[in-house]
């Protein structure tokens, strides 16, 4: 699959919790994501995003991700 940029949004994911100073078990909304993406990344789509939210990480009951150590 292509990337848009030099990593793909599963590794950028990462950047984005490194970037907002996130720990493990600390948490951040799909909103906040998005928005660090729109900033950052502004060709990524916000459903992807949301996607990779979904998949690679845990979301709590409060719609808030949760990052994982895997």
């Amino acid at each position: 699959m292509a990337t848009l940029y030099d990593k793909p949004v599963r590794l950028l994911m990462h950047d984005m919790a490194a970037s907002m100073g996130l720990k493990p078990g600390q948490s951040f909304t799909r909103e906040q994501a998005v928005q660090w993406f729109a900033e950052h990344y502004p060709d990524t789509k916000p459903g992807t995003v949301t996607a990779h939210c979904c998949r690679s990480l845990k979301i709590d009951q409060e719609n808030a991700v949760l990052l994982t150590e895997n």
